[in-house]
């Protein structure tokens, strides 16, 4: 697993201590890690070339949000030479964020 060298931590969307054990627990072994630098796509080409990958899974924010696909980096990284699967989750129609907001409400007055 490669993350991304965040300059604000709290900003993250991963952490090692969450990330790990579930990549692990889904690769049913343990799971290496790197933290790139501040460019993503130099991180990955760095660890292809020091490195053997069976395939290159990235994962972004969705398509309106995603300064990754901005950057192209999905074909640029596909240029490396192994397999690269994308995993861009869509963006939340409105429906979809009122019904999550309606649950949370509901659990909260639950004491849930």
């Amino acid at each position: 697993m490669l993350i991304p060298d965040v300059q604000k931590p709290k900003a993250a969307d991963w952490t090692l201590d969450a990330a790990l054990p579930l990549l692990s627990r889904a690769a049913g072994r343990p799971v290496d890690h790197l933290v790139g630098g501040a460019d993503p796509f130099i991180a990955v080409q760095d660890a292809v070339n020091e490195h053997h990958f069976d395939e290159i899974i990235i994962s972004t924010l969705p398509k309106q949000t995603s300064k990754w696909l901005r950057r192209d980096l999905i074909r640029r990284v596909g240029r490396l030479g192994v397999p690269v699967t994308a995993i861009v989750p869509r963006q939340k129609s409105i429906r979809d964020t009122i019904e999550d907001s309606d649950d949370v409400t509901r659990g909260m007055i639950m004491g849930g």
